[in-house]
């Protein structure tokens, strides 16, 4: 029998094969609108489903700037005070995203009390997190975290199943990618979209 977590894990993972078919044949305009619509369900949920009867969880989906150099806040889910974003100018903001380049597809902290004070973890709202990359094979996208207040809300089993989630958040911020770059002409930055 599975439990609530595991099942939206394998229903996410059934999502993002259905849609990858249909975004084969949607059009740029369509495919991005799908993809916000996609990306609040699937936080809904893990909202939802997953930390359910854990009201100190809280679900942050980061999304990384242009020149990589920080991460911001983009949608946020559970407890209700908002995340700080990260900076690669402070050791806590280059350990982030120095994380999106790590071989590890995971990073779970049980108590952030055993975590070196150059970490900056002291006087945050959360004494455990859980962070992973959300990347391609050679695209960062951004980071999925989830944080609690309470030892012991999150375990390394969610943080392993969490993966699946990254990476599904991987897959729709590169379709809403895909086809966008960008061209500079003589009046300045402009975005062409190339289905």
């Amino acid at each position: 029998m599975l439990d609530a977590r595991e099942r939206l894990v394998g229903e996410a993972a059934a999502r993002v094969l259905s849609d990858a078919a249909d975004f084969e044949v949607m059009p740029r305009a369509g495919r991005v609108d799908l993809v916000q619509e996609r990306v609040d369900e699937l936080l809904d949920e893990m909202g939802t489903s997953m930390f359910e009867g854990f009201p100190g969880v809280r679900i942050v989906l980061y999304d990384i700037s242009a020149d990589k150099t920080k991460l911001s806040a983009t949608a946020v889910r559970g407890r209700n005070d908002a995340p700080r974003g990260f900076d690669v100018s402070d050791v806590h903001g280059e350990i982030a995203i120095d994380r999106l380049s790590d071989v590890e597809d995971h990073f779970f902290c049980a108590d952030t009390s055993q975590l070196p004070e150059t970490w900056g973890t002291a006087g945050r709202p959360y004494s455990t997190f859980i962070s992973l990359p959300v990347r391609s094979s050679d695209e960062a996208y951004g980071m999925l975290t989830m944080d609690s207040p309470k030892i012991g809300d999150l375990t390394l089993r969610d943080a392993e199943m969490m993966e699946t989630l990254a990476s599904a958040f991987a897959f729709y911020r590169a379709a809403q990618a895909r086809g966008k770059r960008k061209t500079i002409s003589i009046e300045g930055e402009k975005e062409e979209h190339n289905d």
